[in-house]
């Protein structure tokens, strides 16, 4: 039988862990607010920026069991930072508010330009 340190087994999850999310790791250029569905589903995505409303083709998008972390609300103003969970049977969606945030706008092309010199 082999025995392996704690430290060790942690190292070996971790370089494990690193590999995998680096290897899976994409960029693209394109519309956030309408996710990346040809590489779909997801087990879990991160929106950087905040959404007037969950984007329904995020939730689309998430495996059975996967998570969307999102901030949500108007821009400029408060917004809340909710967990979305899509259970097991790839229907029912549960939504947490976690906490509240200040995020810049998950807008489209033309409304960052418009802004951007104001």
């Amino acid at each position: 039988m082999t025995t392996m340190t704690t430290t060790t087994m942690m190292t070996m999850m971790m370089m494990t862990m690193t590999m995998t999310m680096t290897m899976m790791m994409k960029t693209w250029k394109g519309d956030g607010r309408e996710g990346y569905p040809s590489e779909g589903p997801y087990d879990c995505i991160h929106v950087g920026a905040a959404a007037p409303e969950i984007p329904r083709a995020l939730t689309d998008q998430l495996a059975r069991g996967g998570r969307l972390v999102i901030p949500v609300g108007p821009e400029g103003k408060t917004q809340h930072l909710f967990v979305v969970d899509k259970d097991r049977d790839g229907e029912t969606l549960r939504k947490k508010n976690v906490m509240g945030v200040v995020y810049v706008p998950l807008c489209s092309k033309s409304h960052q330009l418009n802004k951007r010199w104001v």
